[in-house]
């Protein structure tokens, strides 16, 4: 493998995918977790008019929503 020289604030690929992208890997989970949720909770009977969708199809929403969620503080990798 050749010598690389990095400039200032780059860093090579393998240090960024084991390391700073995982922590921005969890904030996306638990951000699309969330909004996945509250889809699923709009889409419930009754709770609003913007649509509609079969009830199975909520709830599978509101567990994903809750298990992407969820994912990110149950991680033991640190």
């Amino acid at each position: 493998m050749a010598n690389v020289k990095y400039s200032k604030g780059q860093k090579p690929i393998h240090a960024i995918a084991g390391g700073e992208s995982l922590h921005y890997t969890k904030w996306t989970l638990i951000i699309v977790g969330a909004i996945v949720l509250v889809m699923g909770i709009a889409g419930l009977p009754g709770v609003s008019t913007m649509g509609s969708e079969p009830d199975w199809h909520a709830v599978l929403k509101i567990i994903v929503g809750a298990v992407a969620m969820a994912v990110p503080f149950l991680d033991k990798h640190k």
